[in-house]
């Protein structure tokens, strides 16, 4: 007779079983029913014939294909609402503030500006800017609440990697004592703001 706890093999009369000590009656044993032990190890507790349970397992791919559609679903929205993302690989490098300038290149270079000054300037470099990229820069006065736009300036430039300048000339009336900023943007994205001052 088999065990039906551990499925060892008893002698026939055993009323333990020689293995585990599982009591052994004659109902609740039947060597036609109970596998062997080696079944046992194969079946589980079940028998060889009946079908394998089926368990239930975290499914995490089911969760992750949920999260990425929200996230899909989140940047859609943005891109309909007028938001944007900027993938551009462009840069600014060696922006400076000057009130005269050489070319390209900063002559002198401030970041306080005299009321008389006759044209403010912002020199620097475009690096790796891909086809069609456009830069910006918008000149505000800070001395009013909220900031008040003076102007604003998009360039497209035709190299890769290239020279820029943005100028500001002085009003009628020369310029107005106080704070001012320029916010420089690529792709209609703001990347830098360089603050000045006129005196």
């Amino acid at each position: 007779m088999f065990c039906p706890e551990c499925g060892a093999k008893n002698e026939p009369n055993a009323k333990y079983c020689m293995n585990c000590g599982y009591t052994l009656t004659e109902s609740a044993v039947s060597e036609q029913k109970i596998a062997p032990a080696v079944d046992a190890a194969v079946y589980g507790n079940r028998e060889p014939n009946q079908a394998k349970p089926k368990v239930k397992r975290k499914n995490g791919c089911l969760i992750a294909l949920m999260v990425l559609a929200v996230l899909l679903a989140l940047f859609a929205v943005i891109l309909v609402l007028g938001g944007g993302f900027s993938f551009t690989t462009a840069r600014f490098s060696d922006v400076e503030l000057a009130s005269e300038i050489d070319g390209y290149e900063a002559s002198v270079k401030t970041d306080v500006f005299n009321v008389n000054s006759p044209e403010i300037f912002i020199v620097g470099e475009l690096k790796n800017a891909p086809d069609g990229t456009v830069i910006g820069c918008e000149w505000y006065y800070l001395g009013t609440n909220p900031a008040t736009l003076i102007d604003f300036t998009n360039l497209v430039p035709n190299e890769t990697n290239a020279v820029f300048r943005f100028s500001l000339s002085r009003p009628y009336d020369g310029w107005p004592s106080g704070d001012y900023a320029a916010v420089l943007y690529i792709d209609d994205n703001e990347k830098m703001t360089l603050e000045f001052s006129v005196r």
